[in-house]
Formats: structure tokens, C-alpha cells, sequence
């Protein structure tokens, strides 16, 4: 439908949980995300939504870049950095690293050594996180299957694959 208009599509007056917000933000599915104020929960929380939309990236390496330029602007006492898609960890960390700001923040989430190798090793990026997608969806089903079988998960349980 928003290929056929001219208009910008809006959305969810009638969404109440962040996840749904995230999925609409992530997704691009609306240009302009609109939370009811008294559906969704108030001020505060619409609020969220409002800053969740500026942080996006859409997996991105120069957005997230460029988003922690502007968020270093809008806020000097920022010291830590989440990125969430594999693209964004390196944006963050060419900021930090451009900025000199190495050392007064903390810089993690999931990427690989591909992408953000040079900022682990340069100390712009603390620490990244990542996974074989077949691994993760074999141990999540392991982790379910005990769950359902009333058995306890403990630290270090062998569930079958590696990490």
C-alpha cells in the first residue's frame, strides 16, 4: 500500500508492548510510529518509543555511525553503547575510535570479527557476542525439551553443541 501513496503510512495507535514497536521501527513498516499516549502507557513510555526510533540503524553500519555522532552531541555524558545488529558494533566503534572515546565508554553487542575485528583490537569496541544460527536453534530446543520435561538448566550443562 505505501508503494501507492503519496503519503506517509502511520501507525500504531493501538500497540501497548515495546517488542511490537521495535518490530514496527526495525521493519520500517510505518514512517511515523504514533503511540496513544493513554493506550500505550503514558508520557514515559511513548517517550521510549520516540528515542527507540532515533536510535535505529535498519543494520546499518553509517547510520549506526552517524547515530552515535548525534548522540554524542545530544548527550557528552553518554558512556555506554548496545548494538544489536552485526553492522551496527563497527559503526559504533568508528565513532568511538574517531572520537577518542575509547576509554570513557563501553561498546558491546553482536557482530563478528569480520566486521568489527579492528575496533575490538584498537579498544573502540569492547566486546562482541556471536553465534551459529543452527547452533543457537539447536540448543534452544534442548533448553525447551528439558524445560518440558520438568528438568533443571544449570551453568555449564552439555546441551550438544559447542560454546
Amino acid at each position: 500500500m505505501e508503494e501507492a501513496l503519496d503519503i506517509p503510512m502511520a501507525g500504531g495507535e493501538e500497540e501497548f508492548g515495546v517488542h511490537a514497536f521495535r518490530y514496527l521501527i526495525g521493519n520500517e513498516v510505518f514512517q511515523i510510529v504514533q503511540p496513544d499516549l493513554s493506550y500505550y502507557g503514558g508520557m514515559i513510555r511513548t517517550m521510549q518509543v520516540a528515542r527507540m526510533a532515533e536510535a535505529e540503524s535498519y543494520d546499518d553500519e553509517q547510520k549506526a555511525y552517524q547515530r552515535v555522532l548525534e548522540l554524542v552531541q545530544n548527550y557528552p555524558n553518554l558512556t555506554g553503547f548496545l548494538g544489536s545488529a552485526s553492522t551496527d558494533v563497527a559503526g559504533i566503534g568508528r565513532a568511538v575510535q574517531e572520537l577518542g572515546l575509547e576509554e570513557e565508554t563501553c561498546v558491546v553487542g553482536t557482530s563478528l570479527p569480520s566486521l568489527a575485528g579492528q575496533y575490538l583490537k584498537s579498544g573502540a569496541v569492547d566486546m562482541i557476542a556471536f553465534w551459529d544460527p543452527a547452533d543457537a536453534g539447536f540448543v534452544m530446543d534442548q533448553v525447551a525439551l528439558r524445560v518440558l520435561e520438568g528438568e533443571e538448566i544449570r551453568s555449564g550443562d552439555n546441551l550438544g553443541a559447542p560454546g
